[in-house]
């Protein structure tokens, strides 16, 4: 069983021949049942689509945070040094805007961290759980009111020690 939200990379080609979804597509959801993530990219090989030439699925399992992003950090690596590399990336994680990137800003090492800090927040998010607004709100409540009955919170007395002293 798998988690409902992913991670989400799209590797976006120019596609000034106007061929259908040229597209690559790296995907990284938990794993519930092992608590690993697995990996799995899509290679459209170049939009051409024969039955000779079907898109190719590249699957990873079992993996922890570190080989995630070490695999995700030479993948952008990867790309400002391919002489016929894709033109844009977006990175999708869960909770938070899209961004689109020039591919070409990949060779800044700035920005391949900051993807990497990004995917590495998600994955840590993908670890605490998937919860809905809603879920929120009852499980933050429900966890203050267990903390509270182990002595973990302490009471509220009305008085705000830093302005009373």
């Amino acid at each position: 069983m798998y988690s409902r939200l992913s991670i989400t990379i799209r590797f976006i080609r120019n596609n000034s021949e106007g061929k259908p979804n040229t597209d690559d597509t790296l995907t990284v959801r938990k794993n519930l049942t092992t608590g690993d993530f697995d990996v799995r990219y899509k290679d459209v090989n170049d939009g051409v689509s024969t039955k000779a030439h079907a898109p190719v699925m590249h699957l990873l399992m079992g993996m922890g945070h570190e080989r995630v992003l070490r695999h995700v950090y030479l993948l952008l690596k990867n790309q400002y040094l391919d002489v016929q590399g894709f033109s844009q990336i977006q990175v999708d994680v869960p909770a938070m805007p899209r961004i689109l990137l020039d591919a070409s800003s990949m060779s800044d090492l700035y920005y391949r961290e900051h993807v990497c800090e990004l995917i590495g927040a998600a994955l840590e998010n993908l670890d605490n759980g998937e919860l809905s607004r809603e879920d929120t709100y009852a499980s933050t409540l429900r966890s203050y009111n267990r903390a509270r009955q182990t002595d973990a919170v302490p009471e509220y007395s009305g008085r705000h020690t830093f302005y009373d002293e």
